[in-house]
């Protein structure tokens, strides 16, 4: 490790090493640090996926879309909770910043044409195309460097590590019932025990875990610095301006300076109750599915350095119904209701009790 670099980023979620990726692509001297053991963040475990409406890749595939509907669609939901200039920047950007990550890094997207936004039945949603998902990667190609990559949610894995694409779910619930179904299920168990031959589970990727995957291919082609199970301490501020992070590694501390910048990429905090009591409404309660490295780090550095977080922050969260549960080895298992369950019309969900609780 040198103790000087263009650009430090903290944090090695999607964020974090997106723009640890960019600033590198433009030639800078990039250093990443994580404090935990992987890359991935709560991306590595989640669906990976990113709204841009009008993309590219919408007309593409026969789906037009307007700035325009997606202004209105937002104008409906959002309302007056969000800084208009930063909506038009968003909008007028987004694709812009898809462009440039297919050219200029390893991620790549697909648009998921059957994705609706969450409204629908607002004016200017659409019924799919503005969802865009990571295509799906070979961990192969990153090596021993794989090891680093967090792993999925165990329940969202099939086989003790298999994950599954969505268009392939109705394949395995036909198996036996479908000639087609029952071969293609093969195909897919075959190339899995090949897979795990290199590695501890399947190396097919899918969802979040192929976009964190994506972006540690780029981070490790464009030469960025990787710095785990490090500690930041704190930002070096002489009261104007940020130079700097003092780091501890191996119980040894040390100061890393930034000519150009330290980007905060540390995600929310999900698991620091004192924050979630704090800054989310109390029926929030201390559930998450998110990494249990997400603990509010970054936020509390730039606070002590004079940024502010608003009181409440219900609008910046995304909610979902979960299950707690006690896996086979005694660790407790957090399960989202994100995909193919809670989707499904006339589905509601009750507590042991009986008790509907959402639909």
């Amino acid at each position: 490790m040198k103790t000087e670099y263009d650009v430090i980023v903290l944090g090695a979620g999607a964020a974090g090493m997106t723009a640890a990726s960019v600033a590198a692509a433009e030639g800078l001297s990039v250093i990443l640090i994580e404090k935990s053991q992987f890359v991935g963040g709560t991306t590595a475990v989640s669906g990976g996926m990113v709204w841009i409406p009008a993309n590219s890749k919408m007309a593409q595939a026969g789906m037009p879309d307007t700035n325009e509907e997606a202004r209105l669609y937002l104008k409906h939901t959002v309302r007056d909770r969000f800084s208009e200039n930063l909506r038009f920047v968003f909008l007028a950007s987004g694709n812009k910043a898809i462009t440039y990550l297919e050219e200029r890094t390893s991620v790549r997207l697909r648009p998921v044409k059957v994705y609706p936004d969450y409204y629908p039945d607002l004016p200017g949603a659409t019924t799919g195309g503005r969802v865009l998902e990571p295509v799906p990667f070979d961990g192969r190609v990153l090596g021993e460097h794989f090891q680093l990559l967090r792993w999925p949610l165990l329940e969202f894995m099939l086989f003790g590590g298999m994950m599954v694409d969505r268009a392939d779910i109705p394949h395995f619930r036909k198996v036996g019932r479908s000639l087609r179904s029952t071969a293609h299920v093969a195909r897919l168990l075959a190339r899995y025990s090949k897979e795990r031959v290199f590695a501890k589970r399947g190396t097919t990727l899918y969802l979040g875990n192929a976009l964190a995957g994506q972006l540690l291919y780029s981070l490790l082609i464009l030469k960025v610095e990787l710095c785990l199970n490090t500690a930041v301490s704190g930002l070096i501020y002489d009261g104007v301006t940020v130079s700097g992070v003092s780091i501890t590694n191996n119980a040894e501390r040390r100061d890393v300076r930034a000519k150009r910048g330290v980007v905060l990429a540390t995600g929310g905090f999900s698991h620091r109750p004192e924050m979630r009591v704090k800054y989310l409404p109390k029926l929030a309660g201390m559930l998450s599915a998110a990494c249990p490295s997400d603990t509010g780090d970054g936020i509390q550095l730039a606070t002590r350095v004079g940024a502010k977080v608003r009181d409440l922050n219900s609008d910046n969260a995304f909610w979902v119904p979960v299950s707690r549960f006690k896996r086979d080895d005694g660790s407790e298992g957090i399960f989202p209701h994100t995909v193919t369950d809670r989707a499904k019309p006339g589905v509601i969900a009750v507590n042991r009790s009986g008790l509907r609780f959402t639909n």
